[in-house]
């Protein structure tokens, strides 16, 4: 009887020894009456140590009242949280914890099965630091940010102050009913835009007409990325947009420029042309006008 008792014995620590995650299991009073040698790895206790301990030895932010109080309601319910436990040495770390109301050797207990998540919380804080980070850079760009969705329409998914403010909204609230096809000076442009980026591996830079909210024209350079879900599908364009317009605006007045200037160069009846002096014996034409080119038979 008695060998079946420690070979039962056995078998359960040998089956709290296989389980993972820390296992320990406290009487109603909140003292230790088991535990796998995964919890006493977590926290740097030793078998000699184990049935000196109470719950409020371990935890690091939950007073003994406390714990009192939240195991009270424990006796025939589940409660899963997150807290910190600190070890023998005094360090904190990060746990979750999944405790259950119990009977063990015919008393009331509480099972508890704790996982150290402190890899997993400071990954979270590090990608929250991230995502801050990427947000303020994204809101203080000088240039518009959007993220849309393909197709004629394209949905507005996210958008960037720096894009409100070219367009002359206010804020994102401004934008709701709109698609990106409603900002486009020609709302049929906007398939053949999102069809050329699919078609051009996903990627293509565009110079846009657009309109402003008051329907003033603008000019933007667009840079569009496609982004797939894991099967390929296209789901949505990440987008830089910038106002070229002032720059449109003077490649057109120096268009307009160019064109004067060859009327007068070549209209006038006077023989006109550009040399360049290559050294104080030696030069070379580089232009000459009609008039030029009839007196001289120099054409170049």
């Amino acid at each position: 009887m008695v060998k079946n008792r420690e070979d039962d014995r056995y078998s359960f620590k040998a089956l709290m020894n296989s389980i993972r995650d820390g296992v320990v299991i406290i009487d109603s009073d909140l003292q230790v009456l088991e535990a796998n040698q995964n919890f006493l790895d977590m926290l740097g206790y030793s078998e000699i140590d184990l049935h000196a301990l109470r719950a409020w030895d371990w935890h690091a932010k939950i007073t003994e009242q406390d714990l009192r109080h939240q195991f009270s309601k424990l006796q025939h319910t589940n409660r899963y949280y997150e807290t910190n436990y600190i070890s023998k040495e005094g360090l904190e770390f990060d746990v979750e914890v999944s405790t259950t109301g119990a009977f063990f050797a015919g008393k009331q207990a509480y099972i508890c099965i704790c996982r150290d998540i402190t890899d997993r919380k400071q990954a979270e804080k590090a990608l929250k630091e991230s995502e801050e980070k990427f947000r303020s850079l994204l809101q203080n760009l000088p240039v518009g940010v959007y993220r849309v969705t393909p197709g004629e329409n394209g949905k507005f998914l996210m958008v960037n102050p720096a894009f409100l403010n070219i367009f002359g909204f206010k804020s994102e609230q401004e934008l709701k009913g709109l698609n990106m096809c409603d900002l486009y000076f020609d709302t049929a442009e906007r398939k053949k835009a999102s069809d050329l980026v699919i078609d051009n591996a996903g990627y293509a830079s565009l110079e846009l007409k657009l309109r402003k909210k008051d329907g003033t024209v603008i000019w933007c350079l667009d840079t569009a990325q496609l982004i797939k879900d894991e099967a390929g599908n296209p789901i949505y364009f990440d987008c830089i947009l910038e106002d070229i317009t002032a720059r449109k605006e003077a490649e057109d007045k120096y268009s307009s420029l160019m064109e004067e200037y060859e009327k007068v160069f070549n209209g006038t009846q006077d023989a006109l042309f550009l040399i360049e002096i290559i050294d104080e014996n030696t030069f070379r034409f580089m232009r000459t006008n009609r008039t030029h080119q009839q007196k001289t038979g120099i054409t170049l």
